[in-house]
């Protein structure tokens, strides 16, 4: 799973009023692109972010990677583009990975139904997003993740953190650098 925002999304948002539009939709854009282009689906926008599954409803063995690679494009590209506004330079997107069992399907109730995907592994992709922000990086990914991705991901552990409504900490780690593909 991966979530993608935009850092400080609510401070733009008053900074540029009806203006940041075309920012969100070019952050949405190529968000699109670069998870499209590693066979991810998308699941939903959640006003700023995205949320994108792998591995379903197809087995995709490399889908770690993959999601992975989608996360280093989405910043790769983020940074390619002009800053939005002066205070939003340095961080421009930030990405939770994580790797797991998840529910998958059609979710909801007999008036709306959503294909989605639910549980632990999702909910611990979500909160990497947070996790990123503490740490001053951009993408993090679980040890889960990382594992999945036999070796062919260059990366810098950051260590073990807590997670809020989980009872043992999570290794993490962040991609190097825009060239950290092998």
């Amino acid at each position: 799973m991966l979530f993608a925002d935009l850092p400080g999304f609510t401070e733009l948002t008053e900074e540029l009023g009806v203006g940041v539009e075309p920012s969100l939709t070019r952050f949405l854009t190529l968000s699109i692109a670069a998870i499209h282009a590693e066979g991810g689906t998308v699941d939903k926008f959640i006003g700023d972010s995205v949320m994108a599954i792998w591995n379903a409803p197809h087995d995709e063995p490399d889908h770690a990677l993959r999601a992975c690679r989608a996360a280093a494009s989405i910043r790769d590209a983020m940074h390619a583009i002009p800053q939005i506004s002066p205070k939003h330079n340095a961080v421009r997107v930030r990405i939770g990975l994580n790797t797991g069992v998840a529910l998958v399907g059609n979710i909801g109730s007999a008036e709306r139904l959503s294909y989605t995907a639910i549980g632990d592994a999702v909910n611990l992709s979500s909160r990497l997003v947070g996790v990123a922000k503490e740490h001053g990086v951009e993408i993090v990914l679980s040890g889960e993740t990382l594992a999945r991705t036999d070796g062919k991901l260059r990366t810098r552990s950051l260590g073990e953190t807590p997670i809020r409504g989980r009872s043992k900490p999570v290794a993490i780690f962040t991609i190097n650098d825009p060239s950290a593909m092998d």
